[in-house]
């Protein structure tokens, strides 16, 4: 077994930051946040079992804030920026078959600049799953996977006024000669 671990630590500073609020269904406003500032931390593990598992785990820890100097917005955090995040996957491949299931976690975030509680967006978790097969051929080879994402249709806003697609299924095949 192999295992792989990571901290990324970072401090970022961005100028003419844009950042999309909507202000109604059919209308969104561009506003230029002008100064903003990032620090956080991502810490990750990856393990590969038999080369045939591959298990990974990241956890992020963020804070983005208005740097702009303006009278009650300064110091405040970004809208749509969640403080946490969460990913989890299991990946298991052979000559033949490949499947995947994940686990993902946003943390709460708000609609709004300013970080006002009437404007909090919950938190959410998203599990996905595929399955798939390849099929060697003489002349041809042929890919067929089944995916489910939000297998568990969850009921989430990425942006508020704008849910997000519930349960997902695809099947994909590829042929290649």
């Amino acid at each position: 077994m192999a295992i792989d671990a990571a901290l990324d630590l970072y401090a970022t500073t961005f100028n003419d930051l844009i950042v999309s609020v909507p202000l109604s269904p059919v209308l969104t406003s561009a506003q230029n946040v002008g100064s903003a500032s990032s620090i956080g931390a991502e810490f990750s593990v990856s393990a590969v079992v038999n080369d045939v598992l591959d298990l990974a785990w990241s956890y992020t820890l963020q804070d983005v804030r208005d740097r702009t100097g303006r009278p009650e917005l300064d110091g405040t955090k970004i809208a749509y920026t969640p403080s946490e995040l969460i990913g989890v996957a299991a990946t298991l491949h052979t000559s033949i078959v490949r499947s995947r299931i994940e686990w993902n976690y946003t943390s709460y975030r708000y609609a709004q600049p300013g970080a006002e509680y009437s404007s909090m967006l919950p938190s959410y978790n998203t599990f996905n799953i595929q399955v798939g097969a390849h099929a060697p051929g003489k002349f041809i080879d042929a890919d067929i996977v089944l995916r489910c994402d939000n297998i568990f249709d969850s009921h989430y806003m990425i942006i508020r006024g704008y849910p997000m697609p519930g349960r997902t299924v695809r099947i994909t095949v590829a042929v290649r000669s």
